[in-house]
This record gives structure tokens, C-alpha cells and sequence, in this order.
């Protein structure tokens, strides 16, 4: 995932601020302030001049110029941000295939449908990105049942069973994981 905001407020505050480049360099490699500044002469204006949003767009660029540079197919998805003109980005990136690197259509199906899809639901894409788990109860169904029923103990009816609602949801977990209890 490439952050397009957080690296634009990076590069704007060693622009505008005198902040270390440091991070961006390690990052992105040290040309990028050469990149962002010939951008900027392209486009007539000081590098000073460059607007947070065109800032943004032209370190996305440099990132897919450095893969292209060397032979690799991208795909871009954009998840904005509830910020106008602001967004991440997820780089989908990889080698180029004989037989055309036939998965990227489905990055571009999931790229279609975040075109058309609210706020609530990227955010919670970008939380499972972040954090590495599902959110909410897809969390459950997801992960093997064993991970949650472990620290959980299940009620027993007046006889010492498990009763049976708790038996039925603990047998449709696993067979919706494809696991055992």
C-alpha cells in the first residue's frame, strides 16, 4: 500500500519546512526530490509552487516509474480518503507473465467495485490492510473457529452439555473454515 497523503505531507513539509528527507529517501530513493522538481518545471511552476494534490500525484508517479523501470506490470487502486482530493493508494505490482499476469483481473474487478462503494466499507478495507484482520464479526467467519473458541468456554445446559445452540454455531464455523472441531 502507498500512502499518497502521507508521503505528499512528507514531502511538503522537507519542501516548504526544511524537514529531514531522510525517511523519503529511504522509501523512495534519493531522486525523488529531482523527480518532484522537474515535475514542477514541466508544469512552469517552482517546486514551492507545486499544489499538495499535484504533489501527491507526481510521488505516485515516481514510485510506478521505479517499478517500470524495472519490468514490472502495476495496477493502481485508489482509496480516497473521507478528505477531498486525498487518498491511498494500493500498488498491486509483479513481474510480467506469459500468459499476461491473468490475477490482475482480479485486481481490476475489486478496483471496480470500490468505484461504486461508500466511505464505511473503504475505511474497513483499509483497516483489514493496516491491521491484517478482518473487522467485525468477518473476523469470525474468516479465521478457524479454534482461534476464538479457545479462550472461551461454552455454556453448558443444567445437565453439563454443551446445548445445542452453542453446538449448532461451533459445527457451522467449522464447516464454513473447512475445520474440525
Amino acid at each position: 500500500m502507498f500512502n499518497s497523503h502521507g508521503v505528499e505531507l512528507q514531502a511538503h513539509n522537507v519542501i516548504h519546512q526544511n524537514f529531514s528527507s531522510n525517511s523519503l529517501g529511504a522509501h523512495l530513493g534519493e531522486e525523488w526530490l529531482d523527480f518532484v522538481k522537474q515535475y514542477a518545471r514541466e508544469a512552469g511552476k517552482h517546486v514551492s509552487q507545486v499544489s499538495r494534490t499535484d504533489l501527491s500525484h507526481s510521488l505516485r508517479n515516481f514510485y510506478l516509474k521505479i517499478f517500470k523501470e524495472n519490468s514490472y506490470v502495476t495496477e493502481v487502486v485508489e482509496l480516497p480518503l473521507r478528505l477531498e482530493n486525498q487518498h491511498f493508494d494500493l500498488i498491486f505490482a509483479c513481474k510480467r507473465t506469459r500468459r499476461g499476469n491473468p490475477f490482475l483481473a482480479g485486481v481490476r474487478y475489486i478496483k471496480s467495485l470500490l468505484k461504486q462503494t461508500d466511505y464505511g466499507l473503504i475505511d474497513m478495507l483499509k483497516q483489514f490492510i493496516v491491521e491484517g484482520r478482518p473487522p467485525g464479526l468477518l473476523r469470525y467467519v474468516i479465521e478457524p473457529p479454534t482461534l476464538h473458541l479457545k479462550n472461551t468456554k461454552p455454556q453448558n445446559d443444567m445437565f453439563g452439555k454443551t446445548n445445542v445452540s452453542n453446538r449448532f454455531v461451533i459445527n457451522i464455523l467449522s464447516k464454513i473454515n473447512g475445520y474440525m472441531i
